[in-house]
């Protein structure tokens, strides 16, 4: 179970989270399982082919309704599959693969960060170090002072300002893509 908190960190993260920096509602689930068990029980399983095709559904997303009322837009395997494809094409001089580091501060509900911090990031085994509350500029700006981030696809005028103070200023750190924004 690669990449969860493990020991004494888990509960400690998890208290922060909730207790001190309030981010987490009150919410009651009965029956739930955590990932962790349920990736634990999973792994016993035998992997089914789902025999999946390029006009198949892959997910809902839904927009946040900035042109009109709000929807879910309908994407299958095959628009997914060319959105990255391009996306690779055209990032592909300007990508390690394996060595990117993209900061998100975007929610992943969001298309653009879904797929261009996400999923073509991954495409290319990059790894993706989510912000969990970019509006917190002191947060922020801690983070991105260690962490030696490859890219940033910022949208918040904000956050396209701090990203630059990195980038270019005393504290740059070399980071040579951003894409979005201004």
């Amino acid at each position: 179970m690669a990449g969860f908190q493990t020991g004494w960190r888990r509960p400690l993260v998890n208290f922060v989270v909730k207790h001190v920096k309030r981010l987490v509602p009150a919410a009651s689930l009965p029956g739930a399982v955590p990932l962790p068990y349920a990736l634990e029980e999973g792994e016993s399983l035998a992997l089914a082919d789902p025999g999946l095709g390029h006009d198949d559904l892959a997910f809902l997303q839904y927009t946040g309704g900035t042109t009109g009322v709000a929807k879910g837009a309908m994407l299958s395997h095959g628009n997914l599959v060319a959105n990255l494809m391009q996306a690779a094409a055209w990032l592909h001089s300007a990508t390690r693969e394996g060595e990117e580091i993209v900061i998100t501060a975007l929610p992943l509900y969001h298309i653009f960060s879904l797929t261009a911090n996400c999923l073509v990031f991954m495409s290319i085994g990059g790894e993706n170090v989510l912000v969990t509350d970019p509006r917190d500029m002191k947060g922020f700006v801690r983070l991105l002072s260690r962490v030696k981030f490859t890219a940033t696809l910022p949208a918040d005028p904000r956050v396209i300002a701090k990203s630059r103070e990195f980038y270019f200023g005393a504290q740059g750190n070399g980071a040579p893509m951003a894409l979005g924004g201004q």
